[in-house]
This record gives C-alpha cells, sequence and structure tokens, in this order.
C-alpha cells in the first residue's frame, strides 16, 4: 500500500498516520496566524523559523482585508481579491528595492522602468483602484482562514490541506484563484505520486480544467 494512501486522514479513507513534515508545517502556520490575532505575545517581533512554502501556503489559505494598513504586508498579504501583488506581478516585486513594505511602494520601483515593468506597474495600479479603498478607515486590517467556515486558523485543516488537497470539493476548487491553486498545489505535491503513479500537480491541473469548463 502506498504511504500516500497510509498517511491519508480517516475521514478520506487513510489510516490517519501523521506526517511529521506536513504536520511542523502546520504548527508554523499557526505562528503566522497568531502574529496577526495576537501580536501581544513574547515572541512576536522575533525571528520566526518559517520558508518560502510556509508563507506561500498561509497566502493560499487566507484572504486579507485592508482597513487601516498597518498590519497588512504590501507585496506578501493576500489583499487583493485573495491574491498577493508579488505573485499578480512578480517582475515588479522582484525589481523592487524594498520586499517588507506595508505602503509608499512606488518609491520602491520608480527606477529603471522598462516596457514590461510598466506593463505590470499598470496592472498592480488598476487592481488596487479597483479596491476602492478608504484610506481615512481607522478599523485594524481583517484576515480571514479560507480553509474553516468560521474563517480562524485550524491546526486539522492546515494539515489536511497538505495531505489530501485533491479530495477537497469542486465547490471549493471553484472558490479558489488560479494562483491559490497553483500554490496549493506546489505545497502539497513536492514529487508526491498518485496511486496510479500520475503527479499531484497533473491531478489537480485536470481537476482545475474541469471546474472552468
Amino acid at each position: 500500500m502506498a504511504w500516500t494512501s497510509v498517511a491519508k486522514p480517516i475521514e478520506f479513507g487513510g489510516l490517519g498516520i501523521i506526517e511529521l513534515e506536513k504536520f511542523s508545517r502546520a504548527l508554523r502556520l499557526r505562528w503566522l496566524w497568531h502574529k496577526w490575532w495576537n501580536p501581544e505575545r513574547p515572541w512576536n517581533g522575533s525571528a520566526v523559523s518559517i520558508d518560502l512554502t510556509d508563507l506561500a501556503l498561509f497566502n493560499a489559505a487566507t484572504v486579507v482585508i485592508v482597513r487601516n494598513g498597518h498590519k497588512t504586508s504590501f507585496w506578501h498579504s493576500s489583499w487583493i481579491n485573495g491574491q498577493t501583488p508579488s505573485t499578480i506581478c512578480p517582475l515588479l516585486y522582484k525589481h523592487s528595492r524594498r520586499k517588507n513594505r506595508s505602503g509608499s511602494w512606488i518609491r520602491d520601483i520608480a527606477y529603471n522602468l522598462n516596457h514590461d515593468l510598466l506593463n505590470e506597474f499598470f496592472k498592480l495600479w488598476r487592481a488596487i483602484d479597483a479596491l476602492h479603498l478608504d484610506f481615512n478607515d481607522t478599523r485594524e486590517d481583517h484576515i480571514v482562514w479560507t480553509l474553516e467556515s468560521f474563517g480562524e486558523y485550524s491546526t486539522k485543516s492546515a494539515y489536511v490541506i497538505q495531505t489530501h488537497t485533491l479530495g477537497l470539493p469542486f465547490s471549493y476548487m471553484e472558490s479558489l484563484g488560479t494562483t491559490q491553486i497553483q500554490v496549493l498545489c506546489m505545497a502539497t505535491s513536492s514529487g508526491q505520486a498518485m496511486d496510479d503513479g500520475s503527479s499531484a500537480a497533473t491531478w489537480l491541473e485536470k481537476q482545475l480544467l474541469l471546474c472552468i469548463v
């Protein structure tokens, strides 16, 4: 029996054996969640041992609503229709002098702009303009965990999304943006093969086509 089948949660036909690497990632995502909701915790402000896959999975599983803009990372938070500016405009992100802004991003990219960079600049500008942000809003920014109906992080959902993305209902797949599906695919496949020998990425791409048709 394939290890991928054994390690699936019981409700998805597996034996519920925990994969430590994926469970550790699920716990690390909790740090990112508490960074939003519990800034008073003593470890906030210190370096958190997360990698790019952790961050990508967290962004794919969350939607940020910008209000006063104090908590939202301009490039790394999923605040533009559930996507991050860094994934919407990767060339512009790479070009930016600073990557950890909460605002004032234009000054970071206003140098040596070529045709491709200008195209992404106007694309990003239009996306931001379409949000109709209220810059006088004094409320705190808000974040929603999209993997639970109540909108809050749970270790179980963070773990299950890694072990059984391919078991998600099409209604959930349709609710995600294409970029989020690609990130989930990247975070869950990592060379993992399905029972029939095909890659997880190939399977997910086929399901995405079915959702779009």
